[in-house]
């Protein structure tokens, strides 16, 4: 019987301790409405392999902006924060392997809807943290820590190369970030 009592107690503290976590975070994440806007991120990272000749890499460099996922803290790379601040938009974009190196993006404001940024277009930001969006003609709708994503392969050749080039695409809603971490 006290075998019972001991699995019973150790079964309940595996399923406790989780829900505690989780009720944590969500009460620590910030939730919609005043001093708070919705973060949506666009990563676009290329990939190449060389099959043969001297492909012309390129090189990005800079990075303008950050995003701190654990603590929810984004340095906007000089983001103008004010009260038509409805939504943020970063894009950051990657080179590796034989493709190039480096990455670089930006964080744009979305002060009124629609609003278009780098091929982006935002739509709308619903109360919820639910965004409304299109990319390439394709309509997406994400809620807070939903992601879309396409990956699409290209082989190019040329007199001078071939290469096969492989693109991720990834859109995420972050979620809800307290206007008072933005820097």
């Amino acid at each position: 019987m006290r075998t019972w009592v001991l699995v019973l107690s150790v079964a309940a503290a595996f399923i406790a301790i989780p829900l505690a976590c989780i009720a944590i975070e969500y009460v620590s994440m910030p939730s919609g409405g005043e001093g708070s806007v919705v973060l949506v991120e666009h990563l676009s990272q290329i990939r190449g392999r060389l099959v043969n000749g001297t492909y012309p890499a390129a090189e990005l460099e800079g990075k303008a902006y950050a995003f701190d996922m654990t603590q929810k803290v984004l340095d906007g790379g000089g983001l103008v924060v004010n009260d038509t601040l409805k939504a943020v938009v970063g894009i950051s974009r990657s080179l590796a392997q034989d493709a190039g190196t480096g990455a670089a993006g930006a964080a744009y404001g979305i002060y009124g809807l629609p609003s278009a940024v780098e091929g982006i277009t935002v739509h709308d930001v619903a109360s919820d943290g639910t965004v409304t969006l299109s990319y390439n003609g394709t309509r997406i709708v994400l809620a807070p820590g939903a992601r879309w994503e396409r990956i699409s392969t290209d082989a190019v050749s040329t007199p001078d190369y071939s290469i096969r080039l492989t693109k991720a695409d990834g859109i995420r809603n972050n979620g809800f970030v307290s206007l008072a971490t933005i820097r």
